[in-house]
């Protein structure tokens, strides 16, 4: 499976509260990025987004039947 394919499935199996408690984890980074000056940078703030993605759990079977 491609890397990509692999952290879609990450995210579909998200239930809606998790989803929208990253949304606004990701929305505060935009905010730090935007107003930091420099001190955090695009390229840490695609690293930290790619790390939440890949340390969100995988699901089991009978947890993807009750998606």
């Amino acid at each position: 499976m491609l890397e990509l394919d692999k952290m879609i499935d990450k995210v579909n199996g998200l239930k809606e509260e998790h989803a929208k408690g990253i949304m606004k984890i990701i929305c505060g980074k935009l905010d730090i990025l935007k107003h930091a000056d420099g001190q955090y940078t695009e390229e840490e703030f695609v690293k930290d987004v790619r790390s939440m993605i890949e340390n969100f759990p995988e699901l089991k079977e009978e947890e993807e039947d009750n998606r």
